[in-house]
């Protein structure tokens, strides 16, 4: 590999990487022009815990990257099938999950925080809605990490660029015409995350070096492969 295709990957990989905190900065941005700060308090507290959920599972994009990275070298169209429906299948185990356990997640965050009963009404009102794109965020990390390690690095930069424009647009939309207030913010956080998924699958579909096809139930949670990807996560 030389310098120009090194950087070629590596320069939007890094601007890749700094877009993933975005989502979050917009919304408190978008709020923090209304009136009351117990608004924008509560966004950034709804925004410190899904960061903290999500980078907690960061490592989804990361290995993805690698596993799909080794498959592309090896020309090996099964093995890079494997390395988006493995983590795919985890990311929206785990993304279920959160919803299911919503509940004890947001009391254990508020107690730990303990912010203002304004603050935390409106914190709750932020994390109540964005919860439910816990399943489509978590894979689009693995997405992500797949379309990178096919070296799909300026698609997997679009997707993310266009994720943020969406959201920037419809947060402004839904509190500043709307006056939806927080519930607007989070509501225009949740659309660009489904939309992402959505085109992500699509964008896969389309620029794909593999041929797709269902892996079947015995490769899909092969043993070893599948205590390989837990140790690499780990």
């Amino acid at each position: 590999m030389n310098h120009r295709t090194y950087l070629t990957l590596a320069i939007p990989l890094t601007i890749s990487t700094m877009t993933t905190p975005l989502l979050g900065a917009v919304d408190t941005a978008v709020v923090g022009q209304l009136s009351a700060p117990a608004y924008i308090a509560g966004v950034a507290v709804g925004t410190l815990i899904f960061n903290t959920l999500y980078w907690v599972f960061g490592f989804l994009r990361v290995s993805t990257s690698a596993f799909a990275a080794q498959a592309n070298g090896a020309s090996d169209p099964d093995q890079g099938v494997l390395a988006l429906s493995r983590p795919f299948l985890l990311a929206l185990i785990v993304g279920m999950l959160f919803i299911l356990l919503q509940w004890p997640i947001e009391h254990a965050a508020l107690l730990v925080i303990s912010p203002d009963a304004d603050v935390s009404r409106f914190a709750v009102e932020y994390f109540r809605i964005r919860i439910w794109g816990a399943p489509f965020i978590l894979m689009n990390y693995v997405i992500l990490g797949w379309l990178m390690g096919m070296a799909k690095i300026k698609e997997s930069l679009c997707l993310q660029i266009l994720t943020n424009v969406l959201n920037m647009l419809l947060a402004i939309l839904f509190v500043h015409v709307f006056s939806f207030d927080v519930q607007g913010v989070a509501t225009a956080t949740l659309i660009a995350e489904v939309t992402a998924f959505i085109l992500g699958l699509f964008i896969i579909l389309k620029v794909s070096p593999v041929k797709w096809k269902m892996p079947s139930i015995q490769a899909l949670i092969d043993t070893n492969s599948t205590k390989r990807m837990f140790n690499v996560n780990k």
